[in-house]
């Protein structure tokens, strides 16, 4: 039934073309009275029906054929275009996964990132702290050690001062036989550490 009705529709056009013309040429024969303008329109009319078969007849089967040949020309590029657009929604798919994996892999070594920094920081601030008590160390013994050398320079002076002040006062005060005890004691020692 379909095909029928794709052929009628060039018919239909190529009939009512053809009655447009043939009206013009009955309409202009009416002033005459002779028989020559119903013959041609008879004419007409039968070489339309000739043309009409011949066409029907011979121009179906190309015409069906052309017309299933596009279809399935337009199918098959539909198919294609499915194809093309499922595998882009794939692809579309697949680097959505890819970036939401890569946004993860990025948290996790922002995470161990900030996790090294933060071992790093405690490292540096404890060996600052060190640092700071080894300075402090260092410090104190300084300080100990000034204090130690002021003591001694304190005490040496103190005897240097009770040395001069006993140098003055003992050569009144010893005689010569404290003199000779005090050598011969000094020599002694000197032998004995010899």
């Amino acid at each position: 039934m379909k095909r029928l009705h794709i052929l009628s529709i060039p018919c239909l056009i190529f009939l009512i073309l053809f009655l447009h013309f043939s009206s013009t040429c009955s309409l202009a024969a009416e002033a005459k009275s002779d028989w020559r303008p119903v013959y041609d329109t008879v004419l007409m009319w039968i070489n339309f029906g000739i043309i009409l078969f011949l066409t029907i007849k011979f121009g179906k089967a190309p015409l069906l054929n052309f017309l299933k040949g596009c279809t399935d020309d337009i199918s098959s590029e539909i198919d294609l275009l499915e194809k093309e657009k499922t595998k882009t929604s794939a692809d579309i798919d697949e680097t959505n996964e890819k970036i939401e994996k890569s946004n993860l892999r990025l948290a996790e070594i922002k995470e161990k990132i900030i996790a090294n920094g933060e071992k790093t920081k405690l490292k540096i601030l404890k060996d600052a702290e060190n640092q700071s008590m080894l300075m402090l160390k260092a410090a104190q013994q300084k300080s100990n050690n000034y204090i130690t050398q002021a003591k001694n320079n304190f005490r040496s002076e103190l005897i240097d001062t009770a040395f001069g002040m006993a140098i003055a006062k003992l050569p009144e005060k010893i005689t010569k036989q404290d003199n000779d005890n005090i050598l011969k004691n000094y020599i002694n020692n000197i032998s004995e550490k010899v």
